[in-house]
């Protein structure tokens, strides 16, 4: 959805979707805070 929003042109947070512990300079770039959420999270269900 936060693709599709950017799409858009709706204004949204930076974000990004690390696949290791490296992913984490991610935090260097943008400052604190960071909210950190799993990547399937409880909308993403059984699908």
């Amino acid at each position: 959805m936060h693709r599709r929003a950017e799409e858009l042109g709706v204004r949204v947070a930076r974000s990004c979707r690390p696949n290791t512990v490296g992913g984490a300079e991610f935090t260097g770039q943008v400052g604190y805070s960071v909210v950190v959420k799993p990547y399937a999270g409880w909308a993403c269900g059984k699908a």
